[in-house]
């Protein structure tokens, strides 16, 4: 394992609590959300960066990473685990923090003015700067993930070693996004989504067909078309 990444990391004493549900519901979040890679479609090299530079040490699968650099290194982020966010930015106060899900009923994200970041409500300022994500998406987003994490119970003492068990076929291995071979359908639609934003065409609508969402593959397809014409 590579300085601890964990894109679905399951150990027996983090399967007391998990809340399937929840997560599914959180990818399916992220997943609508403009900029935001969503596994398993993050690129490792993004990833290791991100980790690096927020030092993040849990055993939470990492679910999501919007990269706010202008060269695509993600070493500026805001990273979405299973069980929280992270985020590391030079513009952010603290540079790198983090945010557990039990913690977002303190929270009310809010703009922290025009030129600034998202004020957290207790003491954050959480940049956006350099992200291809409109800060107010990240706002509504954070809040959304609020009101989930409160329509699942999570806050509660007995929700604090929150985990997703439903996202492997090994519930107790570790391994690393270096082969990714989606099989659940939330899973092919991330990756669809994550190809798509990439415009790597064919792998989108392959897994958005393999997901049985033709409709999305043939909009894929129309998309592709619209490119190929705008830039031949």
């Amino acid at each position: 394992m590579i300085l601890g990444i964990k894109i679905l990391d399951f150990c027996a004493n983090s399967m007391q609590h998990p809340n399937n549900q929840f997560v599914d519901e959180l990818v399916r979040q992220l997943r609508y959300v403009t900029g935001v890679l969503v596994a398993p479609g993050i690129p490792q090299k993004k990833l290791t960066n991100a980790i690096t530079k927020n030092s993040y040490v849990g055993t939470d699968p990492v679910v999501g990473l919007i990269d706010c650099t202008v060269f695509g290194s993600a070493k500026d982020h805001i990273m979405f685990t299973a069980g929280g966010i992270y985020w590391n930015h030079l513009a952010s106060t603290p540079t790198s923090g983090s945010i557990r899900y039990t913690d977002f009923s303190q929270c009310y994200f809010k703009s922290a003015g025009l030129m600034s970041g998202i004020d957290s409500s207790r003491g954050d300022n959480i940049s956006t700067s350099g992200s291809n994500t409109p800060k107010k998406d990240v706002i509504n987003l954070l809040n959304s993930i609020k009101n989930l994490a409160a329509s699942h119970g999570i806050g509660t003492v007995q929700q604090q070693n929150m985990q997703v068990n439903n996202w492997n076929s090994h519930s107790s291995n570790s391994y690393i996004q270096e082969q990714p071979q989606p099989k659940s359908k939330s899973e092919l639609l991330a990756l669809a989504h994550n190809m798509s934003q990439a415009k790597n065409w064919d792998a989108a609508i392959k897994a958005y067909e393999d997901a049985g969402e033709y409709r999305m593959a043939g909009l894929v397809r129309d998309q592709k078309a619209q490119w190929n014409r705008n830039h031949n």
